[in-house]
């Protein structure tokens, strides 16, 4: 009897050790690219595409495309190529960034192995771009999920774009960056930081868009580097720069009160939200 009792002890603690060890549940590698009516932008502004021909001429252009479609990181498959997105053709000294401004051909079944017939037509290109030069996103996935939400019957795109580092320019108080962000925003929040001390009759720094100019960040009155926007959150409220029904992008814009700025540079961060209407 002592011995049955003492083997059962033995494994019971045998047990309890083994779940001790269990190795946890990891999280989930990406975030989910849709679910429950929302489109998570950055996961559609992943994707790499070869030119399937040349452009040797400026401005407005049409080229090929060796696919119309891409896959977000958990294998939605969609087709990129949106009028009013914001794409960069080529890379190195050549790459540029350019506006589309007509889609053909680029909708059907999804068949990576396709004939290239998706021909996209883009605006003011500058540069030679020949067969097999990578065409990728520049809106961070926003025109991408948008569209992909409006086909899937409309709801919400989350965006959450990291700027990187912008110097302030020194001639004027507003700096209009080449980062973009949806036209009408559901604002939720900015993580930008002073990395460059920000000098001479500046006296203040806002984070936002034409129109709204502090929707991401108020004005901060502390210039020094490593300032951050913490403490000047804009409010969650929308914020429309153009009109209600136009599904454009907005450059966003780095404001400095009290004067033009001598020197200073910003990380900026920001994200939050934007309505999908229905295609259908």
């Amino acid at each position: 009897m002592k011995r049955t009792l003492t083997a059962l002890v033995s494994i019971i603690l045998l047990a309890a050790f083994a779940i001790g060890q269990q190795t946890p549940v990891p999280f989930p590698a990406v975030a989910a690219s849709y679910a429950a009516g929302i489109a998570y932008a950055p996961n559609f502004g992943k994707w790499q595409i070869p030119l399937g021909g040349t452009v040797t001429a400026t401005g407005s252009q049409s080229f090929l495309l060796q696919s119309a479609f891409a896959s977000t990181p958990d294998g939605i498959v969609f087709v990129p190529f949106v009028v009013n997105g914001k794409i960069t053709v080529g890379t190195g000294a050549q790459a540029e960034t350019v506006t589309i401004s007509a889609v053909s051909g680029c909708s059907g079944v999804a068949n990576y192995g396709q004939t290239a017939t998706c021909t996209v037509t883009a605006t003011s290109f500058a540069n030679n771009h020949y067969i097999g030069e990578p065409v990728t996103s520049a809106d961070n996935g926003i025109m991408e999920a948008r569209s992909y939400a409006s086909n899937t019957g409309g709801g919400l795109v989350r965006f959450d774009v990291d700027c990187g580092v912008i110097t302030l320019a020194t001639g004027s108080q507003t700096t209009t960056s080449t980062c973009y962000v949806p036209n009408l925003i559901i604002n939720q929040g900015s993580a930008s930081r002073v990395t460059t001390t920000i000098t001479s009759s500046a006296t203040g720094w806002e984070v936002g868009v034409t129109g709204a100019l502090a929707t991401f960040s108020t004005n901060n009155t502390t210039l020094t580097a490593g300032t951050t926007a913490f403490t000047t959150q804009g409010s969650p409220a929308v914020a429309l720069v153009t009109s209600a029904t136009s599904a454009d992008l907005a450059a966003v814009i780095l404001t400095a009160a009290g004067g033009n700025p001598g020197a200073g540079a910003i990380h900026v961060r920001v994200w939050g939200f934007t309505p999908a209407q229905s295609a259908f």
